[in-house]
């Protein structure tokens, strides 16, 4: 079951010192193998920060490049551990929302979690100079191949390839997800039906028990550039997220209307992966099915069917 942090145990995790942590969650789990708590084997996580330890890899070189420092004689040397308090940090402040960063170290609305762990000075340091990717390699935005996630683009497949590590369970769903944001970036989406109207659109695929497996960022035209499959971007996006699902299990995938089509449905039944959900009526390759006029009229309960002999798909 998951349980929730105490403040003394964030800040542990931002300090870096989870010694006592660790001895309250006796729960003796093998944090090597990723298996174990895939597959249900574990319900407990002996280390609140498991999760953010699968998903870094310290040992793997970006090839960052800053740009250069100005000429002040100062180092802007940081260490691997540094670096967590950094991510560890900006993440917390994601949750603990205040008007404007800085007023994280100011007298009045000072938050210790963060303010001890880390000056401000040093944050505005490391948060300047802070660069994944090197700059000068970024194909110019005319370039057939521009990457427009290219400054991120190193630290997305490092969490991408790690979250492929845990195991898919028997049930799986596809939907969108919205990143609350209202800053500007020109991957930034507005859907007046959503709670969050404003924000970055991602698509993910997740296990039943609310582990993601893979995902999507949504960056307009051209986001599955290298992986289109001819079936629209809903119906592209599903087939690129169950890529990693194992094939002819009996595993499922479900997915509402947005996504779903007869055609898709084709696709993944051949591919060896058993989907369901809802699907427009638009979308059913002509299967001509009763009226809402003549199920209306039938009373409550009534249904309809169709069943694709050739490909064993029911509607």
């Amino acid at each position: 079951m998951p349980f929730k942090l105490k403040d003394e145990e964030i800040a542990d995790i931002l300090s870096g010192d989870t010694s006592d942590i660790e001895e309250f969650y006796e729960d003796d789990i093998n944090l090597d193998n990723l298996d174990e708590f895939a597959n249900g084997n574990k319900t407990i996580i002996t280390e609140p920060n498991w999760i953010f330890e699968q998903w870094r890899e310290p040992e793997t070189d970006w090839q960052g490049k800053l740009p250069d420092p100005p000429d002040n004689g100062k180092c802007i040397a940081v260490s691997v551990s540094e670096m967590e308090q950094f991510l560890g940090i900006n993440m917390y402040m994601g949750i603990v929302t205040m008007p404007h960063y800085r007023m994280f170290w100011q007298n009045n609305s000072r938050y210790p979690l963060i303010a001890d762990n880390m000056s401000r000075n040093r944050f505005d340091n490391l948060r300047y100079y802070f660069h994944i990717n090197d700059n000068a390699k970024m194909l110019p935005r005319t370039h057939a191949d521009h990457d427009k996630l290219f400054k991120v683009r190193p630290f997305i497949t490092a969490v991408k390839n790690n979250m492929r590590k845990i195991n898919f369970e028997e049930f799986s769903s596809v939907d969108e997800i919205i990143i609350p944001f209202k800053g500007r970036t020109f991957m930034k989406q507005y859907n007046k039906n959503k709670p969050h109207k404003w924000g970055i659109k991602m698509f993910a695929i997740a296990s039943a028990s609310g582990l993601v497996h893979d995902f999507e960022i949504y960056t307009g035209k051209g986001t599955l550039q290298q992986a289109e499959q001819g079936l629209g971007i809903s119906g592209d996006v599903v087939l690129r997220l169950v890529d990693g699902i194992p094939k002819n299990q009996n595993y499922k995938v479900a997915m509402d209307n947005w996504f779903n089509s007869y055609h898709l449905q084709c696709r993944l039944k051949f591919s060896g992966v058993l989907g369901i959900g809802t699907v427009r009526s638009n979308r059913l390759a002509k299967c001509k099915m009763n009226s809402d006029t003549i199920m209306k009229k039938q009373g409550r309960g009534v249904f309809d069917s169709k069943v694709d002999t050739v490909n064993n798909i029911v509607v």
